[in-house]
């Protein structure tokens, strides 16, 4: 279990792996001025929805 997860969440690692996304910013204007590759908030989600059912083909949620 992850202890740091809020209580209401914690049972969420009870039986494997719990991944976290926090603050991706999403069409940050900064974010391009720090590097000129930074993807478009369009590929960031294709490359977070393509991971996810890699790791979970058969979710139905």
């Amino acid at each position: 279990m992850i202890k740091t997860l809020y209580i209401p969440f914690q049972h969420w690692s009870e039986n494997g792996s719990v991944y976290i996304l926090s603050d991706l910013h999403f069409a940050d204007v900064d974010c391009k001025l720090m590097d000129s590759n930074w993807i478009e908030p369009e590929e960031q989600i294709k490359i977070i929805k393509m991971e996810f059912w890699q790791i979970y083909p058969a979710y139905t949620g």
